[in-house]
């Protein structure tokens, strides 16, 4: 606990705003190593994820709820990790960008989750095979002109 805490601290210099752009992305790349960390530990992945032509089932669905559950709850503190630290200046307008990204992402799991309770096959496939996706796209679009690939 207390090395997780260290190794936060230094990823987001200690509280020190960073100066440059390549200062932001290095701080923001150790949260989003924890991140990769905190997700490949909650588990693998359900059926209901691995064939996204097929109908999920509804025991596959209360499986995809309890990940997403366990994920997003990773992914929101992840995101407010990631808002804390603070931008550049000439930053600022695409950070503010990709984080938005990111929290649609978020939600657009969370939805998925909320489908997967209700047992709702349509809305579950449409938020996690579809939206969520794009959102994703987005946010790493947008992450990569940051010089942050792949958090989230």
């Amino acid at each position: 606990m207390i090395a997780g805490v260290a190794v936060m601290l230094a990823a987001c210099g200690g509280g020190q705003p960073p100066g440059t752009g390549a200062d932001y992305a290095s701080a923001v790349k150790g949260i989003c190593t924890q991140l990769a960390n905190d997700l490949q530990a909650s588990g693998p992945l359900p059926r209901s994820f691995s064939d996204p032509a097929a109908r999920p089932r509804p025991q596959d669905l209360a499986a995809a709820a309890a990940f997403l559950d366990r994920n997003v709850a990773i992914l929101r503190t992840a995101s407010s990790r990631l808002h804390a630290v603070p931008v550049p200046d000439d930053q600022r307008d695409l950070a503010q960008q990709w984080l938005a990204a990111l929290d649609i992402f978020i939600s657009d799991l969370a939805g998925a989750g909320d489908a997967a309770r209700r047992a709702d096959t349509q809305a579950f496939t449409t938020a996690a095979f579809e939206t969520a996706p794009q959102a994703a796209s987005d946010r790493d679009t947008l992450g990569a002109r940051l010089g942050v690939n792949g958090c989230g």
